[in-house]
């Protein structure tokens, strides 16, 4: 019986020492897919993260464009109103003094 036994995990022990290098083999390379799959989805990511970065800045940048145009807009029509206000008093202002006075010389 015990020799039986201890035969038995002899040829068991064999077995694994024989295998182990396959074992290990195996292991290691299901150890690098895993990880070879990790780097390319953190590399995809990373694309990802810049293309979007890339979106952002050309937004930025059309909006700060955008904004310029704007104020440069903005300050045409307020140098316009400002000189039509010049030009013409309004129907509700009266003429000024200095203007009854040069009508009544």
């Amino acid at each position: 019986g015990s020799t039986a036994d201890h035969y038995g995990s002899k040829n068991e022990d064999a077995l694994l020492q024989k295998n182990a290098p396959e074992t290990a083999d195996r292991i290691m390379r299901a150890k690098y897919s895993f990880m070879a799959k990790q780097l390319e989805a953190a590399v995809d990511l990373r694309k990802k993260m810049e293309e979007h970065n890339r979106d952002q800045q050309r937004q930025l940048t059309a909006e700060r464009e955008e904004k310029k145009n704007l104020q440069k807009r903005l300050s045409l029509v307020e140098a316009e109103l400002r000189k039509n206000s010049k030009r013409m008093p309004t129907a509700a202002e009266p003429p000024s003094s200095a203007d009854n006075l040069t009508q009544e010389v």
